[in-house]
């Protein structure tokens, strides 16, 4: 009986070592992963070394990313590393750019590969650290080749879209045709762009038979020039054409200059830019319009302010823009547009959206009242002195901290 009871001591003693050497995933470091750009099951399938939560306060580690084009058309992405609790003083930040080209398997895959690099830092400091292997994988070559581009950096996008929609008293459909042309590096950036849209509907009931065809085009060219890390110059001109706003072509050149408080370089997290432009505008017009006018050219000017901030609690977003005619200063317009996403507390998150404006430019309004059919579908452009919308929703979020469990049955 003594030698079962000493036996059992023993045996419990021995699982409890074994417990102790080999953490679970109780043990793991816990993270808040803020990516809307991710694949989350696939990431929380690919990396099981960790524990994923719903609440941010509660993680040891923010994880946050940001995007930007690059001149190629592909993307650079920024994975911010914050630490929180006993990883407070820990921060790391990686980079890693994908190709234009590049399918969503394998940026998905890249953003595993960064996400487990920027994680070992922080799991070395927790038992899981004895059983976290590193590999190196070598490359094709170590030669390293010199990168010959035929096209000097240019690159060329064209594209062709449609769709329609059909049934007994209605049918519509919409083609789009677009051509860009673009240039960037470090110093110097010029972007060129062609679109045209067509889009026609018919309606038919009874005895009632009404067409309404709407056509546009622009073309753009934005040329930046890069001066230092705070500032900025360009100049931008533009032509576009437009059946509801009765131009039958408008063109514009306008020199620009911006100046950034931050560097440049902290772009993806935060910025605050202000910038002003002055230009002739020359408009014709498809018909005659409240100021009984054909033709005319004037000059305008116009100040943007750009604020943005990515932080641990959310992100913020701030755009601003005033502008006037010169000949006029009554003929001006001013516009706002925010965006909020705020993690109030555990749990409980705010989003909101809101844009609005005051329009006293509208130069362009053909003379004359708007028909029935061009007042409800929208036709022309009709008078207003302002425009607004707005988008608001509060989420909160209790119980189980862990976000871990992938089941795509019957879909997500």
């Amino acid at each position: 009986m003594l030698k079962s009871y000493i036996f059992s001591i023993y045996f419990f003693c021995i699982l409890f070592h074994i417990a102790a050497q080999n953490p679970t995933r109780t043990d793991a470091l816990k993270i808040f992963l803020d990516c809307p750009e991710c694949d989350l099951d696939y990431i929380r399938d690919e990396i099981t070394f960790v524990n994923y939560l719903r609440e941010s306060r509660e993680a040891d580690v923010l994880i946050m990313t940001t995007t930007q084009n690059t001149g190629s058309k592909g993307i650079l992405t920024s994975i911010f590393f914050i630490g929180q609790k006993s990883f407070i003083a820990q921060k790391d930040t990686l980079t890693f750019f994908s190709l234009p080209d590049d399918t969503e398997d394998v940026y998905r895959a890249e953003m595993v590969r960064y996400l487990k690099l920027g994680l070992v830092s922080f799991i070395n400091k927790t038992p899981l650290a004895a059983y976290i292997d590193i590999n190196y994988r070598l490359p094709d070559t170590l030669e390293v080749e010199q990168v010959v581009d035929k096209w000097n950096g240019w690159i060329f996008q064209t594209s062709l879209s449609g769709w329609g929609s059909a049934e007994k008293t209605y049918n519509n459909y919409n083609l789009n045709s677009s051509l860009s042309i673009e240039k960037i590096t470090d110093q110097f950036k010029t972007e060129n762009y062609f679109n045209h849209n067509y889009a026609e509907s018919n309606y038919h009931y009874e005895d009632y038979e009404y067409k309404n065809v709407q056509r546009s085009y622009s073309i753009n060219s934005n040329n930046v020039f890069s001066i230092n890390e705070h500032w900025s110059a360009g100049f931008f001109a533009n032509a576009w054409s437009s059946v509801y706003n009765n131009i039958n072509i408008q063109g514009g050149l306008k020199p620009a200059i911006e100046y950034n408080l931050f560097p440049y370089t902290e772009a993806s997290t935060r910025q605050l830019m202000m910038s002003y432009s002055i230009g002739p505008v020359y408009n014709l017009y498809n018909d005659t319009t409240i100021y009984n006018k054909t033709s005319e050219l004037l000059f305008r000017n116009r100040i943007n302010i750009t604020a943005e901030f990515v932080r641990t609690w959310g992100r913020i977003y701030l755009w601003a823009s005033y502008a006037h005619y010169i000949h006029d200063i009554s003929l001006n317009s001013f516009n706002i547009n925010s965006n909020l996403s705020w993690r109030i507390a555990k749990g409980l998150e705010l989003n909101y959206y809101m844009g609005y404006g005051i329009i006293n430019d509208q130069i362009s309004l053909t003379k004359g009242e708007a028909t029935q059919e061009e007042l409800l579908l929208q036709q022309k452009e009709l008078k207003t002195d302002f425009n607004f919308w707005t988008n608001f929703g509060i989420s909160y979020t209790f119980g189980n901290i862990y976000n871990n469990v992938v089941n795509p049955r019957f879909g997500n």
